[in-house]
């Protein structure tokens, strides 16, 4: 690992040039003592700005960045004009990610903000950032859709073999085993009201209104989703999409459009088969371990299941499937520096799309509820 050091430099242009301070080595958390020693011993001559070069530097963290920023701020009280110039954007993003921050001590002295303050401004920042790239994610989706391309259609069945055939049995074994547990726990607490002939009922709606499409729409934001962000952050970095534009290719017409159109296929399909791998686990409980008759079991479901009940659940399923689509694909095109950036948009991704799915559901339990449905 190098030592970092600093350079001094002074170019001359017209009368008064910049003093131009060359970085040099690894500013990097290990070789914070040096940093600090370089810094200190720091003294440019009177110029009219200051400008930090990344001439030799070889790497920088967040440590040798707000140290460098932080003599930035001694230099400017002094009466220097200060400025960076020829940094990398590898290097860069540490810097500016530095800058947007709030240095402690400051002249803002003590009149530091109160919780309640700090709350809604992030509450606010928040909500804006929602509604900014909520607008994003709906202009792709329809720019798509206004625009799709031959490779539209090919690639939209591609990506319902690989959301919707290939998770079968991943959702189906899932469903059936959250059917299992449901159906016996249901019963055991039933029966000590003396209602355990209801547990078929509560079973049944429970699945096919809420715990079906929910647990498949979770399922798919941790599966598919991840994987949409990871491919479309890494074509990013590879620069592909910059190669399809140049092609004359859409993006949002090749990779975006037949994401989403796959998922809104795929998850009422998924949905439904998860419904009825849920009733097959609480079937099985029942019929092997309750004592409850197939035909009694079909006789319960039939009473207690309408229509309406199955299509409250299927309803729900294209909903998150564009939820689930329009925000894994944008934090996947929003990868711009390294794979540490692509691992974290990928997770923020799943993250993201479990809490709109889950938001989306609550808005759609409290709707059908106030309409009777």
């Amino acid at each position: 690992m190098t030592a970092p050091s600093l350079e001094l430099e002074t170019v001359v242009d017209g009368t008064a040039g910049p003093v131009v301070i060359n970085l040099i080595g690894d500013w990097k958390f290990d070789n914070a003592s040096g940093m600090e020693a370089a810094l200190q011993e720091l003294k440019p001559p009177r110029a009219h700005r200051v400008e930090f070069r990344s001439a030799g530097l070889d790497h920088i963290d967040l440590t040798g960045a707000w140290l460098l920023y932080s003599k930035s701020l001694e230099l400017q009280e002094d009466g220097y004009e200060t400025g960076f110039t020829g940094f990398r954007d590898v290097h860069m993003k540490f810097l500016s990610h530095v800058i947007e921050q709030p240095v402690a001590g400051g002249e803002t002295g003590g009149d530091q903000p109160g919780v309640f303050t700090s709350v809604m401004e992030f509450t606010g920042r928040g909500a804006v950032d929602f509604v900014r790239e909520l607008g994003e994610m709906t202009m792709m989706a329809i720019d798509g859709f206004r625009r799709p391309s031959a490779l539209t259609y090919r690639e939209t069945v591609n990506q319902l073999m690989d959301v919707g055939l290939k998770a079968i049995p991943i959702i189906t074994v899932m469903s059936f085993l959250i059917g299992v547990v449901l159906a016996y726990q249901a019963q055991g607490q039933l029966a000590r009201l003396g209602a355990g002939a209801f547990t078929i009922d509560l079973v049944a709606i429970s699945i096919l209104r809420e715990m079906g499409v929910l647990l498949t729409a979770i399922m798919v934001a941790g599966r598919s989703g991840s994987a949409f962000a990871a491919a479309l952050g890494s074509m990013k970095l590879n620069e592909e999409t910059d190669a399809m534009q140049v092609m004359g290719l859409s993006v949002n017409g090749t990779l975006i459009l037949p994401r989403i159109l796959g998922l809104v296929i795929a998850v009422p399909i998924l949905t439904g088969l998860s419904n009825l791998s849920g009733i097959g686990g609480a079937w099985a409980v029942g019929v092997l371990l309750l004592d409850i008759s197939t035909i009694e079991f079909s006789t319960r479901i039939a009473d207690a299941v309408s229509f309406g009940t199955v299509m409250v659940g299927i309803s729900k399923a294209p909903v998150f499937a564009m939820l689930i689509g329009a925000v894994s694909c944008l934090r996947g095109l929003q990868v711009t520096a390294s794979a540490e950036e692509l691992g974290q948009l990928t997770t923020r991704a799943v993250v993201e799309s479990i809490f709109l799915v889950i938001i989306a559901d609550a808005i759609f339990s409290i709707i059908y509820t106030e309409l009777g449905i």
